[in-house]
């Protein structure tokens, strides 16, 4: 029925479509943390015009998780009890850093000549701790470096991703005229 019609209360009540509401409505608010936050998990403390709520947020939570604190929402109507408040989380990733799932990725740039020769490079982790990774010799531009169980855990299974190194070439600044010609050299013998 049309919303004024004569039997629309009548009808509505009876099909149960127009019930009382129990509780106030659950409200939203948006935190943003950092990608260490979300690596590591952390207390959070959310402030509310309603309420302060301290929220734990979990290892390894995903941008866009909603996390659902009961009663704490808005209180619209005074004679009914809170709703809920949602939680939805945002990440904010620093540039150099990515992630699909549960495997962080971080690109890298080195050095062409490195590359060219194989080399041992340092990757500090998004925790800052710091890695010593085996470049092999020629790889190709977008070349992804394995780093076993130090990606994001997943909340619920604890199982933990892999990081990826993706190395990025950097050109090296070649001005002397001894290397272009040691380089040329090289190149006449490829």
């Amino acid at each position: 029925f049309a919303q004024g019609s004569p039997f629309g209360d009548v009808f509505g009540d009876i099909f149960g479509r127009r019930r009382q509401p129990n509780k106030n409505p659950d409200g939203m608010v948006n935190i943003t943390i950092t990608l260490l936050d979300a690596y590591t998990g952390r207390d959070f403390v959310v402030d509310t015009k309603d309420a302060t709520i301290n929220l734990t947020i979990p290892k390894g939570v995903r941008d866009g998780t909603k996390l659902r604190v009961p009663g704490k929402g808005p209180v619209r109507f005074k004679e009914l009890p809170p709703g809920d408040l949602i939680v939805r989380i945002l990440i904010d990733y620093p540039i150099e850093w990515g992630r699909e799932e549960d495997h962080l990725y971080l690109r890298k740039d080195i050095n062409v000549l490195d590359v060219l020769t194989g080399c041992q490079i340092d990757v500090t982790h998004i925790d800052d701790r710091l890695f010593s990774v085996k470049v092999p010799q020629g790889i190709n531009p977008g070349h992804k470096l394995t780093l076993r169980g130090l990606g994001m855990t997943n909340p619920r299974t604890g199982k933990i991703g892999n990081l990826y190194v993706i190395v990025n070439f950097m050109m090296p600044d070649i001005s002397k005229v001894e290397h272009i010609e040691a380089l040329n050299k090289i190149k006449s013998e490829t």
